[in-house]
């Protein structure tokens, strides 16, 4: 299995989360709301399992 194969689908899906969001505010002229979703998504820590 090649790296492309585990990348690629989590780029895609973080691509799809996304654009819902980004669209209703670009349409709305919220600029600095879309820029806001970009900053607190780089803010949050990766959960881990505590399993």
């Amino acid at each position: 299995m090649f790296v492309d194969g585990f990348v690629q689908p989590l780029f895609y899906g973080t691509c799809d989360a996304l654009q819902p969001a980004v669209s209703y505010n670009w349409g709305g002229r919220r600029y600095g709301r879309i820029l806001g979703v970009r900053k607190a998504r780089r803010r949050r820590p990766a959960r881990r399992s505590g399993a």
